[in-house]
């Protein structure tokens, strides 16, 4: 004999829930993962990658770990991880962290700016250069344990909806004239790291 009516509308409309829930769950994730998060802004990079081309030491802090972009309104803001804390140099030492960012929209680059970082034994300045017109406005930067962050204004930033970016750090040692440690790492290894602003 089959279940009673009652009982069997109670099973369908339970079997119905479930598979409302299990809809709705996945249309979120799905939302999550396509439409608010279409491309995360983080570039990973392994430790100990560093380039030396002359001499044998350098300071961890040039070896780049990971990295962040967060853009709000025209102000860019770049996090750079690095593997040692951030320390000052001595006098004939130089650091520097470079963050290549092609700003793009659908179909064109909207403009290409280097912004830069630049330490030596008595300073650490923070700087854009507009790669077209050659034009350079200076960034508020800080730096805390193994992060520096600069904050760069670019009017383009508004209209951009992906950032191609990469990340060059350097470091050359002089005793008088003469070089004598030349270190480098690039984040990622190969290629441009790409950041979705906008879907």
């Amino acid at each position: 004999m089959g279940e009673p009516l009652p009982k069997k509308k109670s099973k369908l409309l339970t079997w119905t829930v479930v598979a409302i829930i299990a809809i709705i769950i996945t249309s979120v994730v799905l939302y999550v993962l396509y439409v608010v998060a279409p491309a995360t802004p983080q570039l990973s990079d392994p430790e100990n990658d560093v380039v030396v081309s002359v001499g044998t030491q350098y300071p961890g802090m040039i070896d780049v770990v990971g990295a962040s972009l967060e853009a709000n309104g025209t102000t860019l803001r770049v996090t750079i991880d690095v593997r040692d804390p951030v320390s000052n140099v001595s006098d004939g030492e130089y650091a520097q962290w470079n963050v290549t960012v092609i700003l793009e929209n659908e179909t064109d680059v909207l403009r290409t700016y280097e912004v830069s970082v630049d330490m030596n034994s008595t300073q650490l300045t923070g700087y854009k250069v507009d790669v077209e017109t050659q034009n350079v406005q200076s960034c508020q930067v800080e730096h805390y344990q193994k992060s520096l962050t600069v904050l760069a204004v670019m009017d383009e930033l508004q209209s951009a909806k992906t950032i191609e970016w990469n990340i060059l750090t350097m470091f050359e040692k002089y005793s008088g004239n003469e070089l004598i440690t030349s270190a480098s790492d690039m984040a990622p290894d190969q290629g441009l790291q790409q950041t979705v602003l906008k879907p």
